[in-house]
């Protein structure tokens, strides 16, 4: 009897956990759509203006560093996923923001590039977020070769 409880408590871990990896994914999601619309309905420059200032940093945690890359490794997860199921709502500029509020807030230090890429003749703005420390890329982003122009915020 003891180790069908057992069992039956561990499912229920199993599934608390999913539920709140769903719980994050929807949040995302959502944050995501919100920056969306937001840079649809702001200018260019106040959109950058508010990119640069970072006023999410005043909900900061202090997390050790075990939490920390518990929490950088989610996050990564959480990016490719919401990259991958693109859907209307949604850009490489805004997961790339989300993603940075999602990483100033677990007080990990994050850069966001900005390129301007021709692919056949044509000019395709592009977006990707990486660590400042590791140089990690969360969102796919392009070598410095591929950019016609390219900065870091």
């Amino acid at each position: 009897m003891k180790k069908i409880l057992f069992l039956f408590k561990d499912k229920n871990k199993v599934l608390s956990n999913l539920f709140y990896k769903y719980i994050f994914f929807v949040l995302f999601c959502c944050l995501d759509i919100f920056v969306f619309i937001t840079i649809k309905l702001l200018s260019s420059r106040k959109s950058l203006e508010i990119i640069k200032l970072r006023p999410w940093l005043i909900f900061k945690f202090n997390l050790n560093k075990e939490k920390k890359t518990s929490w950088k490794i989610r996050i990564a997860k959480i990016i490719k996923l919401r990259e991958s199921n693109k859907f209307l709502g949604s850009t490489c500029l805004s997961v790339s923001i989300s993603g940075r509020i999602f990483l100033d807030i677990i007080g990990v230090k994050n850069f966001i590039h900005l390129s301007m890429n021709k692919i056949n003749g044509r000019k395709i703005p592009h977006a990707w977020l990486s660590d400042i420390d590791s140089e990690f890329n969360y969102s796919s982003g392009l070598k410095d070769d591929e950019c016609a122009f390219f900065i870091k915020i």
